[in-house]
């Protein structure tokens, strides 16, 4: 009973003594048993733990009870009873003689809390459908909208792909485009050399960077300023970086 005040620690010895005169416990002797929630599957749980602990004399051992949701729900029926029992004077309930026979098939018989009164005209019945009816109905309104969603995230990208349309409209109404095209990713890239006078093929990019070449375009410009107006209009400018270079010109090889 740590950080409990000593004068509430001393009433709950007093307490817990009063109902355990014939074996009262010392304090660090004192043993407690929580039931959890889980609705009527953790109720039926507790009561064949109360059921084994009666058999082997272990239940009037315990000092605090302690519930929760379903676990409550088989904890009032056990405190009700230990109740009834000291008022009718009958053997203590947690006690192995004590007959839970007759309590028990009435907790079965009336244990149907989701829908106590059965019937096509019943009210419960009804609430019950309309409350499955209403559950079903909002998780389908998830799944639908949660796919709604997916479809719509290619709609957000046509604005982007859009761009590069207007950009290659715009190159062409300039007079710079000569050819470009899109690159696939650097995990589809295979590299080639030569080792011993045979080529060697690796799957993958020369050289793993966290650059890539994205694409390219062939411009044909008359000077720097064109190629970097045309190089700052690029839709990639706006998430990368564009590299202009100028192509090597060689010269002629002489005829005959």
């Amino acid at each position: 009973m740590v950080g409990i005040p000593q004068g509430m620690k001393d009433q709950e010895l007093r307490a817990i003594r009063a109902t355990h005169r014939a074996d009262p416990p010392a304090e660090r002797e004192l043993v407690g048993l929580a039931f959890s929630g889980g609705g009527i599957r953790s109720a039926t749980f507790g009561l064949g733990v109360l059921q084994a602990l009666k058999e082997v004399d272990l239940l009037g051992r315990i000092h605090y009870l302690s519930t929760v949701s379903g676990g409550g729900y088989i904890g009032a029926w056990f405190s009700a009873n230990c109740r009834r029992a000291r008022q009718r004077g009958d053997w203590p309930w947690s006690s192995p003689k004590a007959d839970w026979d007759a309590s028990i098939r009435h907790l079965r018989r009336y244990s149907n809390y989701l829908s106590p009164d059965v019937g096509f005209f019943s009210a419960d019945t009804w609430s019950m459908f309309t409350v499955w009816l209403r559950n079903a109905m909002l998780v389908q309104w998830t799944v639908v909208m949660a796919v709604a969603c997916v479809l719509l995230v290619p709609r957000l990208l046509i604005p982007l792909f859009a761009h590069w349309y207007d950009y290659g409209d715009w190159l062409t109404e300039k007079g710079w485009f000569v050819t470009g095209d899109a690159l696939q990713p650097t995990s589809t890239a295979t590299s080639v050399r030569m080792a011993d006078g045979k080529p060697v093929v690796t799957d993958g990019p020369f050289a793993e960077t966290k650059e890539q070449l994205g694409g390219y375009y062939i411009l044909d410009v008359a000077n720097l300023d064109e190629a970097i107006e045309a190089g700052a209009r690029c839709p990639g400018a706006m998430y990368g970086t564009i590299e202009l270079r100028p192509i090597q010109d060689f010269p002629e090889q002489p005829q005959g």
